[in-house]
């Protein structure tokens, strides 16, 4: 996802991270887990092709740490 805020996690050198993408009525599009290495994630998240265009939420949670994200999709 392309975002302007870049914050670490956290600062353990492995942890497990859970991803979640909610559209703008707060319902849950995807949901996922993914290991961090140095707190920085470096994997794809693929969305349905049946998401329609427009603002959503990215939620990334690691212990008690967690980003918000707002990103537009474009198909």
């Amino acid at each position: 996802f392309p975002s302007h805020d870049t914050g670490g996690l956290s600062s353990r050198n492995t942890a497990e991270v859970n991803l979640e993408v909610l559209d703008m009525l707060g319902q849950v599009v995807y949901k996922g887990t993914t290991i961090a290495k140095g707190g920085v994630l470096n994997d794809k998240v693929e969305l349905s092709n049946a998401l329609a265009n427009g603002m959503y939420i990215l939620n990334i949670r690691s212990g008690g740490d967690s980003k918000v994200f707002h990103f537009v999709l474009k198909q």
